[in-house]
């Protein structure tokens, strides 16, 4: 395994560390001060009942570990993969923010803590793989 291979892995489970830390937190946080409304009971029949904590940490490892993969290649094929990597974060963090307003019967609140959420992930991914990876 290369060097760059392990720093990207050592990136990558750091700014996964990170994130779920800091969304863990928030979901907490949020929920205790009713921002966010974990029970969903009121939505339609075939859509999730409950936002919990996992929920939490696969909606913050799967980005996470894709952007990584990402990244590698960017690495790989581009002359400024931070540029590019940063471009590529900030055009999906926007998309996202779509997201979490089609759950069906979500309020708005829940929906703004959840965005919170996506741009912990975006940003500490940017950060993290741009300046641990050489």
């Amino acid at each position: 395994m290369s060097l760059r291979s392990k720093s990207i892995i050592k990136a990558t489970l750091v700014s996964i560390s990170l994130a779920l830390a800091i969304n863990l937190l928030l979901f907490f946080l949020m929920t205790s001060k009713g921002w966010l409304i974990a029970d969903l009971s009121y939505t339609p029949e075939n859509a999730p009942k409950s936002i919990g904590p996992s929920d939490i940490i696969y909606a913050t490892v799967t980005p996470l570990i894709l952007g990584a993969l990402l990244y590698a290649l960017l690495m790989r094929y581009t002359r400024n993969p931070n540029w590019v990597y940063w471009t590529f974060a900030l055009l999906l963090l926007f998309l996202s923010f779509i997201n979490p307003f089609m759950i069906p019967g979500i309020d708005i609140s829940t929906a703004v803590c959840l965005n919170v959420m996506h741009v912990v992930c975006a940003v500490i991914s940017a950060t993290v793989l741009t300046k641990m990876v050489k």
